[in-house]
């Protein structure tokens, strides 16, 4: 989610993807970057348009790619679970057949990235972030109260989606988590 995972998206497009863009042109090929994070107007999240920008854009990257690579995020929070208002409804009978519960646009991404492309499995790596010792005041913003049962049923489906060799597992503690020591341990990883 945007919140809980701010270090690691900041890294990524500040370190990691400039490095992978200069090496994709080494050998002749384009790299693009897309971050879900962005390109979602005010007046397409106030017209309920943010899931399907989002998951049109997904559905982009197949389409323009031979085989899109996906890295997925994931720490402690489920994300924002939008009513079914936000989704098309199809889209939204598919993927709530398929789960069972209200889903988060966090899975509904993960769905339709990789879920749902039995092809994708090897071109996708899960960072999989543990903080420990949250302090009370930040735990809304990185554990939350609501929805533990969700995220780790997504990890679950995930890990047995995907080769073992493409989890990256990481358990910090949170007052090492701003630390450089985190941050370039994350950029190797």
């Amino acid at each position: 989610t945007f919140i809980d995972m701010g270090v690691e998206r900041t890294l990524l497009q500040s370190r990691i993807v400039p490095d992978v863009k200069e090496y994709c042109l080494s050998k002749g090929w384009q790299f693009e970057c897309i971050d879900l994070r962005w390109g979602v107007s005010q007046e397409a999240q106030e017209s309920k348009k943010t899931i399907e920008i989002c998951l049109n854009e997904i559905r982009h990257c197949r389409l323009i790619s031979p085989k899109p690579n996906f890295l997925i995020l994931l720490g402690q929070r489920y994300g924002w679970v939008p009513d079914a208002s936000y989704i098309p409804k199809t889209e939204y009978d598919d993927m709530l057949h398929s789960v069972g519960h209200s889903i988060s646009a966090t899975e509904l991404e993960i769905y339709e990235g990789l879920l749902s492309q039995d092809y994708l499995a090897s071109n996708t790596i899960l960072y999989d972030r543990v903080l420990e010792n949250v302090p009370d005041d930040k735990i809304e913003d990185f554990i939350g109260n609501k929805a533990t049962e969700e995220i780790k049923d997504l990890k679950k489906k995930i890990r047995s989606f995907i080769s073992e060799e493409n989890i990256i597992e990481e358990k910090i503690s949170f007052d090492t988590y701003s630390s450089e020591v985190y941050q370039n341990k994350f950029i190797s990883q």
